[in-house]
């Protein structure tokens, strides 16, 4: 963000993750390469990446995140949902952040094996590849591996993040589709 903004002025080429940024950076050439993103194993097929995560392989898999420390706000909105999504043939893969453990862990154990919660995800693609459908906050990062397996996803941005840039990746996925 501000340090690429920044330093961009007394660069020659700028290289940017996306094309709304070229009016924030200097640079004589400014041009937009995408976000470098981690990809598992392309011979990990959607089933592959549910057994290697825990989760059962015929079932539809919500993939839950608040970003790489949680949210609080994200955690109560899935505490409030869950009877309803309970109703449903779905399991959930959820990452919660440390911040509310001991609340997460009396709703994990009442959907009998259903929710698989952890405070992080290491491998944040396996865990894009194995879901149907995403919860998830709309980082730089996150988007494009959401994108690269073609997971649906309620985009919720943060509305603390500098600049409003978690609203403005969001309403670029948006207008993607």
């Amino acid at each position: 963000g501000l340090t690429v903004r920044v330093l961009s002025h007394f660069a020659e080429r700028t290289f940017l993750g996306q094309q709304v940024a070229k009016r924030k950076v200097g640079g004589r050439i400014r041009k937009r390469v995408g976000n470098p993103i981690r990809t598992p194993p392309m011979q990990d097929d959607k089933d592959e990446a549910r057994r290697r995560l825990g989760l059962a392989e015929a079932t539809a898999t919500l993939l839950i995140t608040g970003g790489s420390q949680g949210s609080r706000a994200i955690n109560r909105g899935v505490e409030a949902a869950l009877p309803a999504l309970r109703k449903l043939h779905l399991q959930v893969r959820r990452q919660s952040g440390s911040i509310d453990d001991a609340c997460v862990a009396e709703v994990v154990a009442s959907w009998e094996g259903r929710v698989k919660a952890v405070p992080f995800i290491d491998e944040m693609p396996l865990a894009d590849r194995a879901a149907d459908l995403a919860v998830t906050r709309s980082g730089a990062i996150t988007l494009p591996e959401l994108s690269l397996y073609g997971v649906p996803a309620s985009l919720i941005p943060l509305p603390t993040a500098s600049e409003g840039r978690l609203e403005v990746n969001a309403r670029a996925m948006e207008r993607a589709g």
